[in-house]
C-alpha cells in the first residue's frame, strides 16, 4: 500500500471515529484529547519519535473497538468496516471481541499495525489486579501504561451521563490513590508537572464542548421531528435548543432555534405565532451579523401574509448577501423569493422566471444542497416549475433525484390544475399541531363538577366557592405535576418521562421516589380543595408504569379562546359591536400569560398560541373603536397594539388615522416618520401602507 493511501486510510478511520463520537455528546473529542495529553506525556518523560508518534496515532482511534462494540449489538447494524458481517459476537468475550475488530481493521493499514499492542493492553492494571490479559508491571508495553493515565484523567475531567466533571485537583487526586496500583507511578507524577503548566483544565473546554453537543442535538432532534410532522414535539425540542444557545451566548444557535420554530409555524399557517417567535428574538436583541437572518424570516412571514413588503425585503436580504458573499444566506434568500413569487404572482410570470435563474445559477455553481434540503417545503415547487418552464430543468431534475423525489412525472400531474400556492400543502400535507385538551367528557349535569383552573395570572384552583392558590401546594413541583396531568385529563403520562423532566439531576431510585412523594402531596392538596379525604385523584399503573389524573378540570383559557375566536369571526363577518363585545370578555379573561413563572417545554406551545391570539384581539378592539368614530379609544388600543408588537404595520396605521381623525396631523406625520425609521433599522423596508395611510389623509402628496 502506497504511504498516500495509508494515510487515506488512516484519516478515513479517524473521520469514522468522530461521527461515532458524534453519537453520545459525553463522548465528543474523547479520542482528540486523549491524544492530546499523550502527546504532551511523551514529550515529557522523553519517548523516542517513532513510539511518540505511534502511540499518538493509537489514541486517536482508541475508542474505535468500543464503539463499534455498541453499533453492531443495535439490531438494524450491519457494518462492513469490522469485517465480520452480522455476527453480534455474543459468544466471545468483550475484550476477545474488541481485539478481533481491532484486528480485522489495524490489520489491514500498515500504517497502524504498530498500535494494536497499545490498544489490546491499555486497561490493564499497573499491579495485575484489574488486568483480563494476565498482564502486570512493565509485561504491559510503556505505551499502553502511559495510555491509560492519559485516559483516565481525560473521563475524570470530562461529565457523564451519571456525574459532573472533575476538577483539575480532584481528577489527580483520585489518579495519585491508584498510582502504583492501576496505573504507573511515573506517568501520573509526569502528568501532575505536565498540568501544572496548563493553562485551562479540560474540564472546561469539555463542558463549553459538551454543552454545544447538547445544544445541536436537540436542534436536530427539533429537524427530525418537523420532517416526519410531529409538530409539538418540534416545537420542544426547538425552544429547548434556543434557550440554551442563549444561555451560552451561541447567536448562530439560538437563530437556527429560532428559525425551526418559525418554520413550523408557517408550514401550519399558523402566520400570528410565526410573528410572535420573530418578536421574542427582537426583544433580546439581535447583533449585525444575525440580523440578515432575522430579516429573512421577516420577508417570508410578510409574503405570507399577503403584504407587499414580504418581495422588498426579501431583495434588500439578497442584494446584501451578494455583496458579503454570504452563500447560504444567498441561496435561502432566493429560493424563498422564488418559491413566493411563484405561488402568489404565478408559475410564468417574468418576475418568478428571473428568480428562479439567479437561483438555479447559484445552486449550478456552489455547493448549496444543504440549503435546499434544509427548506424542502419552498424548494420542491421551485424545481417542480424549473422543470415545466425548462429552466435549467436537467439540474432539476438531478437535484429533485438526489432529494428522494426520482419519478417526478406524476407529481407534475397531479400538480397541473392546482394553484401554486397550494402545491406545498398537496405534495407535503401534515398533520396539525395538537394541544392539549381539558374538557372533560363528563359534565355537571350528570352530577359532576370540574376543577375550575385559572392559568391567565395568578394560578388558581376553584371548586364550589372554595380556592388555593400556589402558595397551598407543598412544593412548586406537585403544582407543576397536577399542572401538566391536568392539561392531559386521563391520559397516561409515564413514570419516568416525569421523573425525568421533573428531577433530571436523580438516579433512578431517588427520581422513583420524589415521584411518589410528589404523588402523595398532590392527593392530598387536591383532596383538601374537594374537601374529601376518599376521592379519587391520580390512577397508577404498576403494569404500565404510567400515571393520569382522575378527576375533571376546566380551564380558563379555553373560554378565552372560544371569545377570541368569535370576536374575530364577528369582525369578518362584519359584526362591530358582537365583535367588540366579544373581544372585552377575552381581554377580560387574558389577565397574564399563560402559566407565568413556570418554564417548561411542554408550556411553551401552548404559551405562544395563547399570546398571539391575545394580539389578534387587541387589534379587532382597535379596528372597532376606529370604525365607529372613537378616535381616543382608537388610539389607546393601537398604542397598546404596538406596544405588544412594534412592527405590526396595521397597528401603526391605525394610530396614524387615528390622531389625523382628531385634528392632531403633525403628531401623525411624527409617527409616520417615528415608525419608517423603526421599519428600515429593523427589517430594511418601509411597508406601503404606511404612507399610503399619509396619502388618504392628504397629509402627504
Amino acid at each position: 500500500m502506497s504511504a498516500d493511501l495509508e494515510l487515506l486510510c488512516y484519516d478515513l478511520l479517524t473521520s469514522f471515529v468522530k461521527i461515532l463520537e458524534l453519537r453520545n455528546p459525553f463522548n465528543i473529542d474523547h479520542c482528540k484529547l486523549v491524544a492530546h495529553y499523550c502527546g504532551k506525556l511523551a514529550e515529557e518523560v522523553g519517548l523516542p519519535e517513532e513510539s511518540r508518534l505511534r502511540l499518538v496515532r493509537a489514541a486517536e482511534i482508541h475508542t474505535l473497538g468500543v464503539l463499534l462494540q455498541m453499533e453492531e449489538k443495535q439490531a438494524d447494524r450491519n457494518l462492513p468496516i469490522s469485517g465480520l458481517g452480522d455476527k453480534t459476537g455474543r459468544e466471545v468475550s468483550i475484550h476477545e471481541r474488541e481485539e478481533q475488530i481491532f484486528e480485522n481493521i489495524l490489520s489491514k493499514i500498515p500504517q497502524l499495525s504498530g498500535c494494536r499492542e497499545i490498544l489490546y493492553q491499555r486497561h490493564e492494571w499497573f499491579d495485575g489486579t484489574g488486568s483480563l490479559l494476565g498482564l502486570a508491571g512493565e509485561q504491559i508495553c510503556l505505551e499502553a501504561r502511559l495510555m491509560a493515565v492519559a485516559d483516565a484523567y481525560v473521563d475524570l475531567a470530562a461529565p457523564k451521563a451519571h456525574r459532573p466533571p472533575e476538577s483539575k485537583e480532584v481528577a489527580m487526586l483520585r489518579l495519585r490513590e491508584l498510582s502504583g496500583l492501576q496505573f504507573d507511578p511515573q506517568f501520573v507524577e509526569a502528568l501532575e508537572r505536565v498540568l501544572s503548566s496548563v493553562e485551562s483544565s479540560v474540564s472546561d473546554r469539555r463542558a463549553r464542548k459538551f454543552e454545544l453537543a447538547h445544544c445541536r442535538h436537540y436542534l436536530s432532534l427539533g429537524h427530525f421531528y418537523t420532517q416526519i410532522h410531529e409538530t409539538d414535539w418540534a416545537l420542544r425540542s426547538y425552544v429547548t435548543a434556543e434557550k440554551m444557545a442563549a444561555r451560552m451566548d451561541e447567536p448562530g444557535l439560538a437563530l437556527g432555534a429560532i428559525s425551526g420554530q418559525f418554520m413550523v409555524f408557517c408550514d401550519l399557517s399558523e402566520l400570528e405565532r410565526a410573528r410572535e417567535v420573530l418578536q421574542e428574538v427582537r426583544s433580546r436583541g439581535t447583533s449585525q451579523g444575525d440580523k440578515l437572518g432575522y430579516q429573512l424570516l421577516w420577508g417570508l412571514l410578510e409574503w405570507l401574509s399577503r403584504r407587499p413588503a414580504g418581495k422588498e425585503i426579501l431583495s434588500g436580504v439578497i442584494q446584501k448577501h451578494q455583496s458579503t458573499g454570504n452563500l447560504p444566506g444567498l441561496a435561502a434568500a432566493l429560493g424563498f423569493q422564488a418559491c413566493m413569487t411563484l405561488f402568489f404572482e404565478g408559475r410564468d410570470e417574468e418576475s418568478h422566471l428571473d428568480y428562479l435563474r439567479k437561483f438555479l445559477d447559484l445552486v449550478d455553481t456552489h455547493d448549496v444542497f444543504d440549503v435546499i434540503e434544509r427548506y424542502r417545503p419552498y424548494t420542491i415547487p421551485v424545481l417542480l416549475n424549473a422543470i415545466v418552464q425548462d429552466v435549467k430543468g436537467h439540474l432539476a431534475r438531478n437535484l429533485l433525484t438526489r432529494m428522494g423525489e426520482p419519478c417526478h412525472g406524476p407529481v407534475l400531474e397531479r400538480l397541473k390544475d392546482i394553484e401554486p400556492s397550494q402545491w406545498t400543502k398537496v405534495l407535503m400535507p401534515c398533520t396539525t399541531l395538537s394541544e392539549p385538551v381539558a374538557v372533560s367528557e363528563s359534565s355537571e349535569a350528570d352530577g359532576e363538577r370540574w376543577i375550575e383552573i385559572t392559568t391567565l395570572g395568578q394560578i388558581k384552583c376553584h371548586y364550589a366557592g372554595r380556592t388555593i392558590g400556589i402558595e397551598h401546594w407543598q412544593t412548586q413541583k406537585t403544582l407543576r405535576l397536577f399542572l401538566k396531568m391536568a392539561l392531559t385529563p386521563r391520559m397516561p403520562l409515564s413514570n419516568e418521562a416525569l421523573t425525568d423532566e421533573l428531577w433530571p439531576d436523580a438516579g433512578p431510585k431517588k427520581g422513583r421516589d420524589s415521584l411518589r412523594n410528589c404523588i402523595h402531596q398532590l392527593r392530598r392538596s387536591v383532596r383538601t380543595l374537594l374537601e374529601d379525604e376518599k376521592a379519587a385523584v391520580v390512577t397508577r399503573s404498576r403494569k404500565n408504569k404510567t400515571i393520569a389524573l382522575d378527576i375533571p378540570c376546566r380551564f380558563d383559557f379555553q373560554d378565552f379562546e372560544e371569545k377570541s375566536h368569535q370576536a374575530i369571526e364577528a369582525i369578518k363577518q362584519g359584526k362591530p359591536e358582537e365583535a367588540l363585545e366579544r373581544a372585552s370578555l377575552a381581554l377580560d379573561l387574558y389577565q397574564g400569560c399563560f402559566l407565568d413563572g413556570m418554564d417548561e417545554g411542554w408550556i411553551d406551545s401552548t404559551r405562544s398560541r395563547l399570546s398571539a391570539l391575545f394580539t389578534q384581539v387587541q387589534m379587532v378592539v382597535a379596528r372597532v373603536h376606529l370604525a365607529r368614530g372613537d378616535f381616543q379609544q382608537a388610539e389607546s388600543a393601537s398604542r397598546e397594539l404596538i406596544k405588544l408588537d412594534d412592527l405590526r404595520e396595521e397597528a401603526h396605521v391605525l394610530l396614524i388615522e387615528s390622531l389625523a381623525k382628531v385634528g392632531r396631523s403633525a403628531e401623525a406625520v411624527a409617527h409616520y416618520e417615528k415608525a419608517v425609521e423603526l421599519f428600515e433599522e429593523e427589517i430594511g423596508v418601509t411597508p406601503e401602507s404606511l404612507r399610503n395611510a399619509l396619502v388618504e389623509l392628504g397629509l402627504l402628496l
